[in-house]
């Protein structure tokens, strides 16, 4: 059957094999073709076929044409195992290969991780330096801080010293001063005295200059003063103050009653803000109107509509109005004829509550921020002064002079230096709540009124005694006072004791 050909057309398997896996060894036939073996196959695309299958029409599905490249199985397997073992060489080669580069790898890794050992020693070693150097510099700064700190202590405690005996001697040369100032005032009395008695032809022979006093022989009896010389002779005084006191910077002419010059009747709604610009020009002003009266002679002069008035303050020849607007607050200058205006600064909010201009300079009071806010006369802003030391809100400001601005917060006065800080100058002693104040710009004298009551004080705020306006003849409560050399002008809502028919809206008095 085989004529010779066995070992070439067959292959030949070992019987142990066989009986392990017989189907592996069984012939295989054609589905087409039940009754032939496969035997032959394509060299393409390996289907198998039988001797009877149609070569023709069937088509290769590696090469996309027909007829398939066919041969035997064994040719087949022959070139198959070829292939194999050629894969098989070269998958050996590149077995080699890889196991090669792996090597190489693990080498590379080895020297990368020692490498990187090395570098992770030589960062903490850095670390550990850059750490003790940053120590090593916090500590000598702790250091230097604290040497400063006991230089600062050693310093202030050294000033503290010598302010101290600074303090020591102003308080003894304003003892000295005081005494000077008493003795020059009683001097005063003394000559108005001998003025007085030579006007009714009384004839004295006492020489002022060479009276010597003495503090303590010093005295009051009832409502007089007296003073005894060293010749034994005791000399009336005229009575002064119950209250008053003699205080550095004073005059020595101390105010000490007022007298009501002329009352100006009620005219439309109660004035709520005033301002005096000489001895016979003053301005009172409503929410409506601002009006100019002479204070002599209660005479009314030109009255303007100024609706949203807040506040007046006057400076040199000029008047100034804080003035609520649509949605934002004005500060308008007037002429002093109340003819021309201008607008000078507008601010946004509606916070500012009330106006004084001193030195060439406008001062808002914005209770809502507690800041006394510094503007020039051309509206740019200069310095805002917190006001938070201030126990509360500010009801009532004036100008002292050309650098310093009082205010009335609760039932004091504070005086603040407009180039200084938030603290005070000085502070008065409790007076009254609400007190509308002013400052006389030609004696200094600083008046509050609370009620018809004055409260008089020196420049540096030390109180000196009470005067009572109106002499109990009127009732009522005064909006705002205003001074021009000793005159005072109270404007509000006044009545007449016993005649509450009869109502009026300015006082003016003349202080003495």
């Amino acid at each position: 059957m085989h004529q010779g050909f066995f070992g070439k057309s067959h292959s030949r398997k070992s019987i142990t094999k066989y009986l392990e896996a017989p189907d592996k060894f069984t012939p295989r036939y054609c589905s087409s073709h039940s009754d032939k073996e496969l035997s032959i196959a394509c060299e393409s695309c390996l289907k198998a076929l039988c001797v009877d299958c149609d070569f023709t029409s069937d088509v290769c599905t590696s090469t996309g044409r027909v007829p398939h490249q066919l041969n035997s199985f064994t040719a087949l397997s022959a070139r198959v195992y070829q292939e194999y073992d050629e894969a098989l060489k070269n998958l050996s080669d590149k077995s080699k290969a890889i196991c090669k580069l792996e090597k190489l790898a693990w080498r590379r890794l080895e020297i990368v991780t020692a490498k990187s050992e090395r570098m992770l020693v030589e960062v903490d070693a850095a670390t550990e330096e850059q750490i003790a150097a940053i120590r090593e510099c916090a500590e000598a700064l702790k250091q230097e801080i604290k040497e400063y700190i006991v230089k600062c202590n050693e310093q202030t405690e050294a000033y503290s010293q010598q302010m101290l005996l600074n303090l020591k001697t102003v308080d003894a040369k304003k003892a000295d001063i005081r005494k000077v100032v008493k003795k020059t005032h009683f001097y005063d009395l003394i000559r108005d005295n001998r003025n007085m008695a030579a006007d009714i032809k009384t004839v004295t022979d006492l020489n002022p200059d060479k009276f010597l006093l003495d503090e303590k022989a010093v005295y009051k009896t009832g409502k007089r003063f007296q003073t005894r010389c060293r010749k034994g002779f005791v000399f009336p005084f005229l009575f002064i103050g119950e209250n008053r006191k003699i205080e550095v910077g004073t005059r020595s002419i101390i105010p000490n009653s007022l007298s009501v010059q002329t009352t100006v009747s009620a005219s439309g709604d109660q004035p709520n803000c005033a301002t005096i610009l000489s001895s016979d020009q003053l301005f009172i002003g409503n929410s409506t109107n601002i009006q100019i009266v002479n204070p002599q002679t209660g005479a009314r002069g030109t009255s303007i509509n100024c609706s949203g008035l807040i506040q007046l303050s006057s400076f040199k020849q000029n008047v100034y109005a804080l003035v609520n607007v649509e949605r934002a607050q004005v500060v308008r200058q007037y002429s002093a004829d109340l003819q021309t205006s201008t607008d000078i600064l507008t601010l946004d909010s509606g916070a500012m509550t009330s106006l004084t201009v001193a030195g060439g300079f406008i001062v808002l009071v914005d209770n809502p921020s507690k800041l006394l806010r510094v503007y020039d006369l051309n509206g740019a802003s200069q310095l805002d002064l917190s006001m938070e030391n201030l126990p509360s809100q500010i009801t009532c400001i004036c100008s002292l002079d050309e650098e310093h601005v009082v205010v009335v917060a609760g039932n004091r006065l504070y005086c603040f230096a407009l180039a200084g800080d938030s603290f005070p100058a000085w502070t008065s002693d409790p007076l009254a709540h609400g007190m509308p104040v002013c400052c006389d710009e030609v004696t200094g004298y600083i008046y509050a009124l609370s009620g018809l009551t004055v409260y008089l004080l020196s420049p540096d705020g030390k109180y000196i005694n009470n005067l009572q306006m109106s002499n109990n003849y009127h009732s009522g409560s005064a909006a705002a006072v205003c001074v021009y050399d000793r005159c005072l002008c109270a404007a509000g809502n006044f009545y007449l004791r016993r005649m509450y028919y009869e109502s009026s809206h300015l006082i003016c008095c003349n202080v003495y």
